[in-house]
């Protein structure tokens, strides 16, 4: 973007991490006039040789976290998302008095600063729906940016799902949908958000963040000088925050007279804003109660951000889907086959577990991140036919589900898939939501995905 060259001309500017948020900030930066150093605490972190030869001017300092002569020579420092705050180095910078700052934070100023003598754009900064919380943050981010390509609008979808950030700024830009994760959020100061959602919380980077409150409260930071808050009616803690919004929308399951809802009108249940139809159940293809909680948060994101009913109706009604998210892979003998590798967290799987309907074997495991595994007893209590666990905390899993379904432990997810195929029955579900992260036997939760895929449709 030509508008903002030069805006860090000689600042002096450190990069932590060099994941695909840091490489972009990389590309920002140097763009923008900055002098920048980077590091990692890999030798040879992915694309570092395109890195090398694209910037022959950045000091790159590999194999530990580290900085040429005093840290207080830096400007700012940016995080990458996958670097923890408490890590000694970024302690250190902050002890020097170095600003620590994000990916976000680069594009917000960016975009707050977008409209500063262009008579191109006018007075009219682009706008910006964010959202974030533990669950169904990239499914709202996805039908928000498809509600928005319906009416017609210019919109640029990512942050934590797909494109960086900073990759999607451009002058032809008019809303920008971004899904923001708690890493992102706690290095971000200067948000200023059209529309700001906080869709649930529950367990999840316990181990990063140590503790339900201060996770809930980096979750809250979304609200900070929003125009309009959007939060769930249903949990109460997407409404720690809420009153530094300037206006706030509610989305729940339960009737409501202002809200966004649920309601029988005649023989249907339909979504509703108040007293009034949106649109029936019927159009939805996504399965699951959760996935009418998402629905209902786009539809408020929307009518923030002036999104057309009409529109909205229609991006509902096309909207298929995420991979990884219940995703619906092959139907065998009568066995239905869903892929949720992206349910990494034990809300995620709850909701998906809750969701389905009929008995269900479950594939579950991974790293577990300091969770509580406990509320998955109820719905395997109710509906599960058998529960394979796998992976690094298989054990935990195991010992928070004994006496509420019937368990077999397995080294590994194939493993786990094979005895599924013979336990499952005709009208069940074969499941995998693993409420853990992937990292101990696949290199994210993608190729996890993709390989219980791969598998069940190598079976026809």
């Amino acid at each position: 973007m030509t508008r903002f060259a030069n805006r860090y001309a000689a600042q002096r500017m450190l990069i932590v991490g060099l994941g695909a948020s840091g490489a972009s900030a990389l590309r920002y930066l140097v763009r923008e006039g900055a002098d920048v150093v980077v590091t990692d605490s890999r030798a040879k972190p992915p694309g570092i040789d395109a890195l090398r030869t694209q910037f022959p001017q950045v000091q790159f300092c590999l194999g530990a976290f580290a900085a040429p002569s005093s840290l207080a020579q830096f400007h700012e420092a940016i995080i990458s998302p996958g670097v923890s705050l408490d890590e000694p180095f970024v302690r250190q910078l902050a002890d020097a008095g170095v600003s620590l700052i994000g990916d976000i934070e680069l594009f917000v100023r960016a975009v707050q600063e977008s409209s500063k003598g262009d008579s191109k754009c006018g007075s009219e900064k682009p706008a910006i729906v964010a959202i974030t919380g533990s669950n169904g943050k990239s499914t709202v981010t996805t039908l928000v940016g498809d509600m928005a390509r319906a009416a017609g609008r210019k919109v640029a979808v990512g942050g934590n799902l797909g494109a960086t950030a900073l990759d999607l700024l451009s002058d032809d830009v008019d809303l920008y949908v971004l899904e923001l994760s708690s890493f992102q959020l706690e290095t971000t100061h200067s948000m200023r958000c059209t529309a700001a959602a906080y869709l649930n919380l529950s367990e999840d980077h316990l181990d990063r963040h140590g503790d339900m409150a201060n996770y809930g409260r980096i979750k809250s930071r979304i609200y900070a000088f929003a125009g309009t808050a959007v939060f769930n009616r249903d949990d109460g803690a997407t409404q720690q925050g809420i009153d530094r919004a300037s206006t706030r929308i509610s989305f729940g399951l339960h009737a409501d007279a202002a809200a966004y809802c649920l309601r029988h009108i005649g023989d249907e249940v339909w979504l509703c804003k108040g007293d009034e139809g949106v649109c029936p159940r019927s159009v939805l293809k996504l399965p699951g109660q959760h996935n009418l909680v998402n629905a209902l948060a786009a539809l408020a994101l929307a009518e923030a951000v002036g999104i057309d009913r009409e529109a909205c109706v229609q991006a509902l009604s096309a909207f298929t889907g995420l991979p990884h998210r219940c995703e619906f892979v092959a139907q065998r003998k009568g066995v239905t086959w869903l892929n949720d590798s992206k349910g990494t967290n034990v809300g995620s799987s709850l909701a998906a577990l809750n969701g389905l309907d009929g008995q269900i074997v479950w594939l579950g495991g991974g790293q577990g991140k300091g969770q509580d595994f406990r509320p998955l007893r109820a719905p395997l209590a109710r509906k599960g036919r058998a529960a394979l666990l796998f992976g690094e905390d298989a054990s935990a899993i195991e010992h928070a589900l004994l006496g509420a379904v019937p368990i077999f432990r397995r080294q590994n997810m194939l493993e786990a898939l094979s005895t599924a195929q013979t336990l499952a029955r005709e009208g069940d579900t074969v499941l995998l939501s693993p409420a853990c992260a992937s990292l101990d036997q696949f290199s994210n939760y993608i190729e996890r995905g993709e390989t219980f895929r791969a598998w069940v449709e190598a079976q026809a």
